[in-house]
């Protein structure tokens, strides 16, 4: 468990790339217990996210933003937490929506 790791000491490339190694090999996890397995993939992004905050150190904010990005790409906008999502500002909502179309423009 990174629970029980001591707390991070460096903010650098490396130490990020190092805990997105661990924030994917706990999505490939399979859980022995058959009601973890049923639950639905926003508490997985969840958990992993809870986890790799909670390490803190210095950079865990960094850390927390480059790996929360990368997660979030690979479990897709629908199964965030929306309870997370909820607690968003609409000014912030309106000012992400507005970056993610001009992305979405420059692929056609």
């Amino acid at each position: 468990q990174m629970r029980d790791s001591k707390k991070l000491q460096g903010n650098d490339v490396t130490t990020t790339i190092s805990l997105l190694i661990m924030a994917v090999k706990m999505n490939q996890e399979e859980p022995p217990d058959p009601e973890i397995i049923n639950k639905t993939e926003h508490n997985k992004f969840k958990k992993i996210m809870c986890e790799i905050i909670m390490r803190g150190g210095e950079g865990a904010c960094a850390h927390a933003c480059v790996i929360g990005g990368i997660m979030g790409a690979i479990h897709g906008y629908s199964n965030l937490p929306q309870e997370w999502l909820k607690q968003l500002p609409p000014e912030n909502i309106k000012w992400l929506n507005a970056k993610l179309n001009l992305l979405f423009d420059l692929f056609g």
